[in-house]
C-alpha cells in the first residue's frame, strides 16, 4: 500500500473508532448479534460474556469478566481492557496502560487492537510512536488489506 493510500486509510480509522467490541468469525449468524446488541464473535469465545456485559454498557461487569482471561493471554480480553482504559470506560483512562494491553492483544493476533494500538501511536505526535504505528498498519494491510484499507 503506498503511503499516501496508507495515510488516508488510517485517518478514516481516526475518526470513527467504534466503542463496540467484536470478535471475527466466518458466519456472522452464528453470533446471535442484533441492531440493539452489537456483540459478535464465535458463540464458544472465553470472553464472550465480558464483550456482552462491556457493550451493553456494564464496563464494570466487562472489565472484571475480562481480567483473569487477559492475564492467560486472551486476546479478546486484551481488547476489551484496551478500549476501557483507553475510554475510561469501568476502569480510570489510562492511555499507557491501554497501549499495553492493545500491543499484548496484538501480540495474541487480534486485528482490532493493532488498528486501535496504530491510531493512539499516531495520535501521540512522538516520531518513535509513529513510526511503530505505520509499521503496524504495514503488518495489518499484508494480513488483511480490507482492513487496512477502512
Amino acid at each position: 500500500m503506498k503511503p499516501l493510500a496508507t495515510l488516508f486509510a488510517f485517518t478514516l480509522l481516526s475518526i470513527s473508532a467504534p466503542a463496540a467490541i467484536t470478535l471475527e468469525v466466518d458466519d456472522p449468524t452464528l453470533t446471535g448479534a442484533t441492531p440493539e446488541s452489537p456483540v459478535t464473535g464465535a458463540l464458544d469465545s472465553p470472553a464472550k460474556a465480558a464483550i456482552e456485559a462491556f457493550n451493553r454498557g456494564r464496563h464494570i461487569e466487562g472489565v472484571r469478566l475480562a481480567t483473569p482471561l487477559a492475564a492467560a493471554g486472551n486476546a479478546d480480553a486484551l481488547l476489551i481492557l484496551g478500549l476501557a482504559y483507553e475510554t475510561g470506560s469501568g476502569v480510570e483512562a489510562s492511555r499507557e496502560v491501554a497501549i499495553e494491553n492493545y500491543r499484548k492483544a496484538h501480540k495474541a493476533g487480534s486485528t482490532e487492537a493493532t488498528t486501535r494500538l496504530a491510531r493512539l501511536l499516531t495520535s501521540a505526535g512522538e516520531k518513535a510512536e509513529q513510526e511503530e504505528a505505520w509499521e503496524l498498519l504495514k503488518q495489518l494491510s499484508e494480513k488483511d488489506t480490507g482492513t487496512a484499507a477502512l
